[in-house]
């Protein structure tokens, strides 16, 4: 169980490293054009692409990070006032029924465009710079992967508590 929990650990880890460059870059980038645009007055044409991209992967690789930090949002006031078991039994429900089985179909779907966009060349069709999507597709469906993983992860935690009332420890 040990090596498991490991394993985990480090990709919800790395997962966040990789949601924080991804930010810091994005962070940068928006300064760049923001300079460019109003300093020089040559905004850049590809700015919202790198934009929503760059944001988009840094969401679903923080959500890993999140899940392994257990610092989603949730509703304080009711979960607060009720019993452990009771709020990991309900997450556990939650989860199980509905955010695992969503992220994997999410990953699923994503990994099959990034596959086709791939084969196709297909482009953005957005804005004048037009790059091709695979690899953010790519990046999307590597992310929304280790985020269904975690999410495993998750519910053999939930689990543990609920049925046995133990934690999984490092």
């Amino acid at each position: 169980m040990l090596a498991y929990v490991k394993f985990f650990n480090r990709l919800g880890k790395g997962c966040g490293v990789f949601a924080s460059v991804a930010v810091i870059i994005l962070s940068l980038l928006m300064l760049l054009e923001v300079g460019l645009r109003y300093l020089a007055g040559a905004p850049t044409i590809w700015s919202y692409e790198v934009s929503y991209m760059l944001n988009g992967v840094a969401f679903v690789f923080g959500f890993s990070y999140v899940t392994l930090k257990n610092e989603h949002i949730c509703v304080d006031f009711l979960s607060s006032r009720m019993p452990t078991k009771v709020n990991a039994t309900i997450n556990l429900l939650v989860t199980l029924a509905l955010i695992f089985p969503l992220f994997c179909w999410l990953a699923f779907h994503v990994s099959a465009d990034a596959i086709k966009f791939f084969e196709d060349g297909r482009t953005s069709g957005v804005s004048a710079w037009n790059p091709v999507i695979w690899p953010y597709k790519s990046l999307l469906a590597i992310g929304l992967i280790f985020a269904a993983l975690q999410l495993f992860n998750s519910l053999v935690g939930l689990f543990l508590k609920v049925a046995f009332n133990s934690e999984i420890k490092e």
